[in-house]
């Protein structure tokens, strides 16, 4: 097509207190034989001590500090955690997807005045600087399409076959298809109206497919595309 462009421990014991056996001792003390009172007194500490003291069993009882956490505790806290993060993720996809959900007609409109249709030359596209639109009018009616490229944004310029990003090269041709390049996507193209007053107006909420002219009649303000 040929175009023409507008320019996130234990206490001390006291020096002279006396030792005092332990109550298992003094059950063997009162053994017979001399050999019964010494054996209990041979037998290795760890053999004739089995079973801790109250304190040793439990080292966070009666001293006030928190005891072990137990198993049944981690995992009531990890199943609350997980449910938690379920119901954040679930909210925030039920969002995401809720726009794809409303019809189009329903959305809020985005209209942006293009001008008149003494503003476009025809076989001509036209660059709005301010709407950062292409505009072309060819003899079956208008288009509208936007001038910023798919890839990341950067306004794309005009080239011998089209348009050409000058930010990475992505390229397209006379309406907007991308054809090489970063892009996967062509230029978005967008409804096009005639206002009550007669002007062009872009509805940026409603994009079409890529290409499409509307015949919009001149002489009848208002009419549907």
């Amino acid at each position: 097509m040929s175009l023409d462009y507008d320019t996130r421990e234990s206490a001390p014991r006291p020096p002279n207190a006396r030792a005092e056996p332990s109550p298992a001792d003094g059950e063997l003390l009162r053994g017979g034989s001399g050999l019964d009172t010494l054996r209990p007194l041979m037998q290795p500490q760890a053999e004739r001590e089995t079973v801790p003291n109250a304190g040793e069993a439990n080292p966070g009882a009666g001293s006030g500090g928190p005891g072990p956490i137990s198993t049944a505790s981690r995992r009531s806290f990890v199943s609350r955690v997980g449910r938690w993060l379920g119901a954040i993720s679930a909210a925030i996809a039920a969002a995401a997807a809720g726009m794809f959900l409303v019809p189009a007609s329903t959305r809020r409109s985005r209209r942006i005045a293009l001008g008149m249709d003494a503003d476009f030359r025809m076989r001509t596209v036209t660059w709005l600087r301010k709407q950062d639109l292409f505009v072309l009018r060819q003899e079956e009616g208008f288009g509208v399409f936007s001038a910023r490229c798919t890839h990341l944004g950067c306004t794309v310029r005009r080239s011998s076959d089209g348009f050409v990003c000058p930010c990475h090269g992505a390229r397209y041709d006379s309406l907007g298809r991308a054809i090489s390049g970063p892009a996967r996507r062509s230029l978005p193209w967008y409804r096009i109206r005639r206002g009550a007053d007669g002007r062009l107006e872009a509805d940026l909420a409603q994009e079409i497919e890529c290409g499409r002219l509307d015949p919009l009649d001149p002489g009848a303000p208002g009419a549907k595309a």
